[in-house]
C-alpha cells in the first residue's frame, strides 16, 4: 500500500513521516540488542527493515523500496523457518540463552541461518546488500543530508551486532543454562 501510494506519503507528511521511521529504526534495533526471545528479535528486525523500506519511500525511491521488499521477504521467511527449527528442537524454548550447541544437532539449519544473517547485515555481494546499499547511496545521491546517511549507515552496524548476538549465543559450546 505505502509502495502504491508513494506520492502521497512523499507530498503530506514529509518531516513526521522520516522522524518516525528513523525513531522506530533505532528504537527496534536497541531493543533487539536488549532482547533474549529469539522469536521477538527477528520480528523486531522486521520492523526495523520496514522502517528502512519508509525511509526509501520517504526520500522518492520507490523502485528500491519495493526491492529490499522482495529482497528482505526472500531472507527473512527463511531465517523465520530456521528460527522455528530452533525452537522445535528445544521443546518450544525462546530464550536465546538456552539454545546452545544447535550447530551440533541442526548443522544445515545453522549454516542457512548464518548465510542469512550476513544478507540480513549487508555484507558484500549478498542479496540483502545490493538492496540496502543501494538505499544508502540513493540517500547519499538525493541531497537528503550527510545526517541521514550516517543515521542509516549507523543503523546497519545495530543489525550486524544484533545477528552477532544472535550467533553468539546460538552456537556457543557450554550449555550453561541446560
Amino acid at each position: 500500500m505505502c509502495i502504491r501510494f508513494e506520492g502521497v506519503l512523499r507530498g503530506g507528511m514529509k518531516s513526521g513521516l522520516l522522524l518516525s521511521s528513523l525513531f522506530t529504526f533505532y528504537l527496534a534495533g536497541l531493543s533487539a540488542l536488549r532482547e533474549f526471545d529469539i522469536k521477538k528479535v527477528v520480528a523486531l528486525s522486521t520492523l526495523r527493515q520496514v522502517s528502512i523500506i519508509i525511509i526509501a519511500l520517504r526520500i522518492g525511491f520507490s523502485s528500491l523500496a519495493f526491492f529490499h521488499l522482495v529482497v528482505h521477504a526472500f531472507f527473512k521467511a527463511l531465517i523465520f523457518m530456521c528460527v522455528g527449527a530452533v525452537i522445535y528442537l528445544r521443546g518450544g524454548i525462546q530464550d536465546m540463552r538456552f539454545l546452545s550447541k544447535i550447530h551440533e544437532k541442526l548443522p544445515l539449519v545453522r549454516r542457512w541461518l548464518l548465510v542469512r544473517m550476513m544478507c540480513l547485515c549487508g555484507l558484500p555481494f549478498i542479496s540483502g546488500f545490493y538492496s540496502k546499499d543501494s538505499i544508502i547511496e540513493a540517500s547519499l545521491r538525493a541531497h537528503c543530508g550527510v545526517f541521514l546517511s550516517f543515521l542509516i549507515m549507523g543503523s546497519v552496524l545495530i543489525t550486524c551486532a544484533y545477528c552477532i548476538r544472535i550467533s553468539l549465543l546460538l552456537f556457543k559450546e557450554d550449555e550453561v543454562f541446560s
